[in-house]
This record gives structure tokens, C-alpha cells and sequence, in this order.
């Protein structure tokens, strides 16, 4: 696969697995993940295919090609097919790699992530709006932040 491709991968991977219709699942990325010095993060991307579909070679080579038959103007908009969770996950994990962290769970950081917010902020952006529209809707009950 070649490297334009870059941090948007595991994305990738996903958005081929859902245009193929093939099946596969959510999938760590933590164990295929690394800490170094002078790159940062780095994903083991074989690694995590192989995981993503279970060791399915003849998914793996479908998803590849998918991914290497695109061209830039053929990616999904990636806020289409990112998951929020990935980046939590990943920040977890990241934190997870220095001294005194290793116990820190994907809650703690949820939590502390939320605390930073200003709802004064958040209450005037449409989405969250939108969003708090809908709540309301569906469960009947006015909700005021």
C-alpha cells in the first residue's frame, strides 16, 4: 500500500471492508501499535490487517487491492467512516505507554476528555444542538446543559 495513505489506514481498512461488504468486524489497534522515538505512533499495518480480518488471506488481499486501486479522489470523506472511539482508544493507549499510566482505562480518559469541555461553547455549535434535538426527541425528555 503506499504511503499517502498515512494515519487515515485503519479508516481505510474499514471503509473497504464496508464498500466489499465483506463482514469483518472492529478490531484493536493497540496490539499492532508501537511507541518510538522519532516517528511517534507507528502502526504495524500487515499486522493489523491480519487481525481486522481474523487471518483471512483472501479478505486481506481484497481489502489491499481496494485500498491500492484508489486514488485521492476516491477516499471516503473520513468523517464518514472514522469512529470517535478510535481516537479515544488511541489516546489511551499512547498514555498507557508512560511510566506511572499503565493502568489508566479508556473510562478515566472518556471522563477526563469530557470534563474539558465548555458547554457554554458546545451549546453553539449546530451539531451538538442537533444532537440534543434528537435525545430529547427519542426519549421525550427535555435535556438542558
Amino acid at each position: 500500500m503506499t504511503a499517502w495513505y498515512g494515519k487515515y489506514i485503519v479508516t481505510l481498512i474499514r471503509a473497504a471492508n464496508q464498500k466489499l461488504k465483506l463482514g469483518f468486524g472492529q478490531v484493536s489497534f493497540e496490539k499492532c501499535c508501537k511507541l518510538t522515538e522519532g516517528s511517534g505512533v507507528v502502526l504495524d499495518i500487515d499486522k493489523h490487517l491480519r487481525a481486522f480480518t481474523r487471518f483471512d488471506k483472501v479478505g486481506q488481499a481484497r481489502i489491499a487491492t481496494e485500498i491500492s486501486d484508489m486514488d485521492k479522489s476516491e477516499v471516503p470523506e473520513i468523517r464518514h467512516v472514522i469512529h470517535g472511539h478510535d481516537m479515544i482508544d488511541l489516546l489511551t493507549w499512547y498514555i498507557r505507554q508512560h511510566k506511572g499510566f499503565k493502568k489508566i482505562t479508556r473510562e478515566i480518559v472518556d471522563r477526563a476528555l469530557f470534563g474539558c469541555l465548555e458547554v457554554a461553547a458546545l451549546n453553539r455549535e449546530k451539531m451538538f444542538q442537533m444532537l440534543l434535538a434528537r435525545l430529547t426527541e427519542a426519549s421525550g425528555v427535555q435535556i438542558n446543559v
